[in-house]
């Protein structure tokens, strides 16, 4: 049986859903789609939000949590890419492409990232547009920006002249 689950976060509301083995989605909450939660019970759950408390904390990276993810192969693979980019690191989607095997495959990625069911876990905040530009975020470019530096990664700030 799946739970729902609400984590207060420096930048919002994160609901996170798990069986009692697997998280399966992670996302930031809006007004609108405010559901019915559940204390965190399991183990995984308290895991979780014990992980998230540390993220946001600055003590460490996620660990290891088993994940159940839907979707196709190519957003499995693009997913499984996400997860070797390290804190205080970016790459662009023409890198995630290449890393793929389709450098041509950038459209492609973007839309792969824009489904990604564990926003954190799987750190698609860590991907730029070409030359570094803040681009697309599910959780919106305020919450990725934020992410960005609370890991480390110098943000250039645009002046507006």
């Amino acid at each position: 049986m799946n739970t729902k689950h609400l984590y207060n976060s420096p930048i919002g509301e994160i609901q996170f859903e798990c069986s009692e083995t697997h998280l399966k989605q992670m996302a930031f909450v809006s007004e609108k789609n405010k559901d019915v939660f559940t204390e965190p019970s399991t183990a995984l759950a308290k895991k979780i939000i014990r992980s998230l408390e540390d993220y946001f904390l600055k003590k460490q990276t996620f660990p290891s949590i088993p994940l159940e993810l839907q979707g196709t192969s190519f957003q499995k693979a693009v997913w499984k890419l996400l997860a070797n980019i390290p804190i205080g690191e970016s790459k662009t989607y023409a890198e995630i492409a290449a890393l793929y095997g389709n450098p041509k495959g950038v459209r492609a990625v973007g839309t792969a990232l824009g489904k990604n069911p564990v926003l954190i876990v799987l750190p698609c905040h860590r991907i730029l547009g070409s030359y570094g530009a803040l681009t697309g975020y599910a959780g919106g470019l305020e919450k990725k920006r934020w992410l960005l530096e609370h890991e480390g990664y110098p943000i250039q700030k645009t002046l507006a002249l």
